[in-house]
């Protein structure tokens, strides 16, 4: 004799099978799987290994160390051809023993024709309040197709960085 279906034994099987949120009435999936998107301004990023979703009104997260005064990738992100974006960091970064700490805001306008590579245009601006004693940055660069955020640190010197990147595509 043969069966199909799950095979139990531990005793009990539990199975999500409907997400609700807060509007719009429960969503039972299509092919074994609910997408959870963000709107606007929300970010959700997926952890296949916790088996978590992370929903952020603030954008995505980045985390990154420096111990120099050397640019150090943030982040990265792809450009399709015949796309434009407006890329937008705001950053946290205090000294490894708060003695002093970097904060503020970069934003870059970007775009990629339908042959070529990424472009940052006009030159990315940024807003940095800080007391550390360098000149520490944020920074976009073009590098092929991607657009590549980096920050830079003060030299000899620890700064732990936390930024929230939002991407506003053109579609």
């Amino acid at each position: 004799m043969s069966q199909s279906g799950l095979l139990n034994l531990s005793g009990s099987v539990s199975v999500v099978l409907m997400l609700t949120g807060d509007t719009g009435g429960a969503v039972s999936p299509t092919g074994n799987n609910i997408n959870v998107i963000g709107g606007p301004g929300i970010s959700v990023d997926g952890d296949p290994g916790t088996s978590t979703l992370t929903i952020n009104s603030l954008g995505t997260e980045a985390t990154v160390q420096t111990t120099d005064a050397t640019p150090t990738l943030l982040y990265a992100v792809t450009l399709s051809a015949s796309q434009s974006a407006l890329l937008s960091v705001t950053i946290i970064a205090p000294q490894d023993d708060f003695s002093s700490s970097i904060g503020g805001t970069g934003l870059a306008t970007v775009r990629r024709a339908a042959a070529g590579g990424a472009v940052v245009c006009g030159g990315p601006h940024s807003n940095l309040i800080e007391d550390s004693g360098g000149v520490p940055e944020i920074d976009f660069v073009a590098n092929g197709n991607d657009i590549e955020i980096y920050v830079t640190g003060v030299a000899a010197t620890t700064y732990n960085w936390r930024g929230f990147i939002k991407v506003i595509l053109d579609s």
